[in-house]
C-alpha cells in the first residue's frame, strides 16, 4: 500500500531494546545495536546479488513513505541562523496535518491528543526546543510518538516511531546522525501494511540495511536514482569493501574500493 495518507519518513527495531515498564512509548530501542548493523555489515556483495540487492533497497526506500515525519530532514541543517532545525511532524493526512491537535499545533514538546475519529497520538519531542535553540555543544536526544489507533478519515496508524538524533556539536549535515526505529500498523481505505524496519541518515545520505545471502549489506542511492528505470548510482558497504555501482535501464558496472571491478548485464 502507498498512499498520501502515510506521510513522510519512517522505517526497525533490532533486538535488544529496554525500557521502563512505566514508559507510555514503550520500550526504546537499543540505538547502539541498531547503530553496529550499518557501521559493521556482516554479508559480501558478491556477483549476482546486484538484482536482490536493488530490490530491497526500492521496497525500503518506499517505506520511507510510511511514519510520522518525526525528525524528518529534507535541507535540515543551517549553519548561518543558529541551529539544526527539522522539519514538524506530519501525520496521517498530507493535507491536514497535525491540526487536529491544538497542543502540539502552539508548539508542546510533549502530551497526547485524541484523533478526529477514533484512538489517540502521543508524542515526545522535547529534543526539539534544544536543537531549535542550538547554540554550539553537543546534540543527543531521542524523539518519541506513539499511535493507539489514531484514526482521520479513511486512514489509521497505530504504532510507534524513535528517532534518535547525535552531533558532536557542528550544525551541519556532516556531523548530524540521525537512526531511525519504526514499527507500525497503517491502514487505509481498508488495505493494511505492517512497517518493521530501520534506517540511518549520516554525511547526508539515507542507509538502508538489506539481507543477503550470508549476512546484511548497508546500501544507499543518489539523489537522482530512479526506481522505476533501474538508472543512476548505488554505493553497497559489505563486510569487506565499498562498492559504486552506476546504472542505466539495468544495465551497468561495480566497481570496488579495493579496485575490483564487474559488469551487471541486466536487474
Amino acid at each position: 500500500m502507498r498512499t498520501s495518507a502515510l506521510v513522510l519518513v519512517g522505517l526497525a527495531c533490532v533486538v535488544g531494546c529496554s525500557s521502563s515498564s512505566n514508559d507510555p512509548f514503550g520500550p526504546t530501542p537499543d540505538f547502539q545495536q541498531v547503530e553496529a548493523r550499518f557501521n559493521a555489515p556482516t554479508g559480501t556483495f558478491g556477483a549476482g546479488s546486484e538484482s536482490g540487492v536493488l530490490a530491497g533497497l526500492s521496497q525500503q526506500r518506499a517505506s520511507q513513505t510510511g511514519g510520522f515525519g518525526v525528525g524528518s530532514t529534507g535541507s535540515s541543517s543551517s549553519t548561518g541562523s543558529g541551529g539544526t532545525t527539522a522539519k514538524s511532524l506530519r501525520f496521517l493526512d498530507a493535507n491536514g496535518g497535525t491540526s487536529f491537535c491544538p497542543a502540539l499545533q502552539s508548539g508542546a514538546e510533549s502530551g497526547s491528543c485524541a484523533c478526529p475519529n477514533g484512538g489517540s497520538l502521543a508524542y515526545d519531542l522535547s529534543g526539539m526546543q534544544q536543537m531549535r535553540n542550538y547554540h554550539g555543544g553537543p546534540i543527543d536526544v531521542t524523539l518519541k510518538v506513539r499511535a493507539e489507533a489514531c484514526t482521520m478519515k479513511e486512514a489509521s496508524i497505530d504504532g510507534t516511531e524513535f528517532v534518535k538524533l547525535r552531533s558532536s556539536g557542528t550544525p551541519s549535515q556532516s556531523d548530524l546522525l540521525m537512526l531511525f526505529d519504526l514499527h507500525l500498523t497503517a491502514t487505509s481505505k481498508g488495505l493494511t501494511e505492517r512497517i518493521d524496519a530501520d534506517f540511518e541518515y549520516v554525511n547526508g545520505k539515507f542507509w538502508f540495511s538489506i539481507g543477503v545471502n550470508d549476512g546484511s549489506v548497508v546500501v544507499s542511492s543518489d539523489s537522482a536514482w530512479d526506481t522505476a528505470t533501474k538508472t543512476g548510482t548505488i554505493l553497497v558497504k559489505d563486510r569487506n569493501e565499498t562498492w559504486t555501482c552506476a546504472f542505466t535501464a539495468g544495465k551497468g558496472t561495480c566497481t570496488s574500493d579495493k579496485g575490483a571491478s564487474r559488469p551487471v548485464a541486466s536487474l
